[in-house]
């Protein structure tokens, strides 16, 4: 019995989408879940940025009766982030030996297996390379790449097409946010501990109103650990984070805040690293036209100087999005 391969792979492939991409982090589970996850074409992203909440109050006139004349006045508290989509492809190939090797007497069935895993290969690598994005340490964009959270959320760089610096007082509305607010302490040693989360808390809801908030703090496991044992001594432990249910763990502080462990961040050493974000500010943005596509498989050994394998291409388009970095904290050295 003949069998499709392309159509097997292409569907088994969309089908595992959420389960093996998008639930290998805490943070992109989070975003599925919370329904930030966005389909949409196009060729960049443009949305307005709100760059003052209280630029127009003083339009606001309080008057007694009909015959005071009514002030007029304007205000402009928004600018135009642009973005463009991120573009990578993962390849999926098997060749002619691993063909002949694997097909006995007609049945295909050891094929189809040998599919399968160069799909879970591509899996793999594609949420290595999504969540080494997400926790990139850079401090410029970069247009071939998806945006970091890291980047979003720092001090004094470029990001969405919108430049920040302190010290000029440029564009402040933009930066991410600051426990002491000189937007210059990203580095400094807080501690793992539950003060510096409710500080945390109070930093990120300060431009928003605390039921527009869907709060997550990513730290190393390590740090979950502390944080736990903390939190269990102190009877603030509200039980367990909605992300629980996904295998990560999670804990729930103050019946409002999730604290999540994200595994990644103790496997590569990166121990002193602590995130607070409002999960309602952020968006994946996949391309409609290329939402992780797995194309056919074709065979190359019928093109010109091709080779005796076949060759298919998951195909990706999309970007990270932040609309508010000030509603979002990133520290780099606690302990």
């Amino acid at each position: 019995m003949a069998v499709d391969l392309s159509v097997l792979t292409r569907n088994m492939f969309m089908r595992s989408i959420a389960e093996q991409t998008f639930y290998t982090s805490p943070i992109l589970a989070a975003m599925f879940e919370s329904n930030r996850m966005n389909w949409e074409g196009g060729e960049n992203i443009d949305f307005p940025v709100n760059t003052d909440n209280q630029a127009g109050v003083d339009l606001v006139q309080a008057y007694p009766d009909g015959d005071t004349p009514l002030t007029n006045g304007v205000r402009y508290p928004h600018a135009k982030a642009t973005v463009p989509y991120a573009k990578w492809q993962i390849p999926v190939e098997y060749d002619v030996d691993e063909y002949l090797a694997n097909v006995e007497g007609g049945n295909d069935s050891k094929l189809i297996d040998i599919v399968k895993a160069r799909v879970a290969n591509s899996h793999e690598w594609h949420n290595q390379y999504l969540i080494d994005r997400l926790y990139k340490t850079t401090s410029t964009e970069a247009d071939e790449h998806i945006n970091s959270i890291v980047l979003a959320c720092s001090h004094d760089r470029t990001y969405e097409g919108i430049t920040t610096n302190i010290s000029a007082t440029t564009n402040t509305y933009w930066q991410g946010a600051s426990i002491a607010g000189t937007y210059a302490d990203s580095a400094t040693d807080y501690g793992y501990t539950i003060d510096t989360i409710r500080r945390a808390w109070d930093t990120i809801v300060k431009y928003r109103n605390d039921n527009q908030v869907r709060p997550l703090c990513v730290v190393p496991t390590s740090a979950f650990r502390k944080l736990r044992r903390e939190a269990e001594s102190k009877a603030v432990l509200s039980g367990m984070g909605g992300l629980a249910k996904y295998g990560f763990s999670s804990m729930l502080i103050d019946d409002k805040i999730e604290v999540t462990a994200d595994k990644w961040l103790e496997n590569e050493s990166r121990t002193s690293e602590f995130l607070m974000l409002d999960v309602n500010t952020w968006e994946m943005r996949m391309h409609k036209d290329r939402n992780l596509k797995m194309l056919d498989f074709e065979y190359q050994g019928n093109k010109p100087g091709g080779l005796d394998k076949w060759t298919s291409r998951i195909m990706c388009m999309g970007q990270l999005l932040c609309k508010q970095p000030n509603a979002n904290l990133y520290l780099s050295n606690l302990s």
